[in-house]
């Protein structure tokens, strides 16, 4: 249901019809988002059934904190590592993110 809109040809087949393709995406975000959001309700609906903890987290700088000293790392050597500049040199890699 939420694939992107096909452009469609008129009747000569040389020019584009308007095809809503805007209205469209923004349904397919609308729906998306509705989908996640049933998702975090399940989760913790299952979650309080078996007696444990949901813990929603910001997600803002969650790839530049080092869980270590929790210092934000605003220097990064590359994609694939981030080095705790804050002291304690931790190395972290996308695995353990």
């Amino acid at each position: 249901m939420t694939r992107k809109a096909k452009p469609k040809r008129d009747a000569s087949g040389r020019n584009f019809t308007k095809n809503n393709a805007r209205a469209k995406s923004g349904l397919n975000r609308s729906m998306l988002n509705v989908s996640l959001g049933r998702l975090g309700v399940f989760v913790t609906y299952k979650a309080n059934d078996f007696g444990k903890a949901v813990v929603h987290v910001n997600p803002a700088y969650t790839s530049r904190t080092c869980h270590v000293c929790q210092g934000k790392n605003t220097a990064r050597p590359n994609q694939a590592a981030i080095i705790c500049l804050n002291g304690c040199g931790t190395l972290l890699t996308k695995m353990q993110l």
